[in-house]
C-alpha cells in the first residue's frame, strides 16, 4: 500500500534530500529530453537547496516500510512548485496521489516548459474524466 508522507523542513535529513534528488535525476532524465546531462548536473545543487527548502513537501512511498522515496511534491504558498516521480514508477498513479494530497485547487507553478505544461495539462484532462 503506498505511502504519502508531509516531511517538515525541520525534519530533512541530508539522506532524504539525497533520495529525492535520486528520484529528480530520473524522473528528469526521462521526461527532460531538452536539458544535457550537463545542464542536469549544472541544476542538481539548486535542486538539493529547493528539495530542503521548500515549504510543504510531500513524499511518496511503495509501503509503510519502505525507506526510499518514489515520488515527491513541493508545495510553496500554494503553489505546486515542483512534482517529480522515479522513471520506473510512472505511470503507476504516484502523481495522482500526490496531486489529491495536497488537492487539486493548487495552483501550478509559472516557470514550467511549454512542453511541461502541455504534459500536465493532458494529465489533468485524463484525472478530471477518471
Amino acid at each position: 500500500m503506498t505511502e504519502i508522507r508531509t516531511v517538515l523542513k525541520e525534519n530533512r535529513t541530508n539522506d532524504l534530500v539525497e533520495a529525492l534528488v535520486d528520484v529528480w535525476k530520473s524522473s528528469v532524465v526521462a521526461t527532460h529530453n531538452f536539458l544535457s546531462q550537463s545542464d542536469i548536473v549544472g541544476i542538481e545543487p539548486e535542486v538539493r537547496v529547493g528539495i530542503a527548502a521548500i515549504e510543504t513537501l510531500h513524499v511518496a512511498y511503495r509501503g509503510y516500510d519502505d525507506i526510499l522515496p518514489v515520488a515527491f511534491a513541493g508545495i510553496k504558498d500554494d503553489v505546486l512548485e515542483m512534482l517529480f516521480v522515479d522513471a520506473g514508477f510512472r505511470g503507476k498513479g504516484y502523481g495522482s496521489l500526490l496531486l489529491k494530497k495536497h488537492s487539486l485547487k493548487t495552483r501550478f507553478v509559472e516557470s514550467m516548459s511549454t512542453k511541461t505544461i502541455r504534459k500536465l495539462s493532458d494529465f489533468m484532462s485524463r484525472k478530471a474524466s477518471s
